[in-house]
């Protein structure tokens, strides 16, 4: 072999091991839980202001990243929309109140306080 053809197969190797880090970090970034709602708290200062507790199906155990059963929706607009952040908190609060379980997926990227940052709420039957 000679050594433009090594070079190519180099830089063709280190494009996919790059590509492929890259799209396993982004995969490993998002997780899912279904579970009840326990307790939900709104802080004005905190937390990004509104956030819930599912004791059931800790967040951290799916995503190391994220702080123990406590999951952010970012009401205070830093990663999400505001408007989108307090309708998937009204879905979490509709759960507490109607003793449903919620479907949520979050990513440790965005956090606050060391809590995950949901990104979608399913209600579920």
């Amino acid at each position: 072999m000679n050594k433009t053809s090594i070079l190519k197969k180099l830089s063709a190797f280190a494009v996919i091991t790059t590509a492929a880090v890259a799209f396993n970090s982004a995969v490993a970034a998002t997780g899912t839980i279904t579970a009840p709602v326990d307790r939900i708290m709104f802080d004005n200062d905190l937390y990004g202001a509104c956030v819930a507790h599912f004791p059931a199906h800790n967040p951290k155990s799916v995503l190391p990243g994220c702080a123990d059963n406590w999951i952010t929706f970012d009401c205070d607009a830093q990663f999400n929309d505001e408007n989108k952040a307090y309708e998937m908190f009204s879905l979490v609060q509709m759960a507490f109140a109607l003793e449903k379980r919620v479907r949520i997926t979050f990513t440790d990227e965005q956090t606050h306080n060391g809590w995950c940052v949901a990104k979608r709420v399913q209600l579920l039957p």
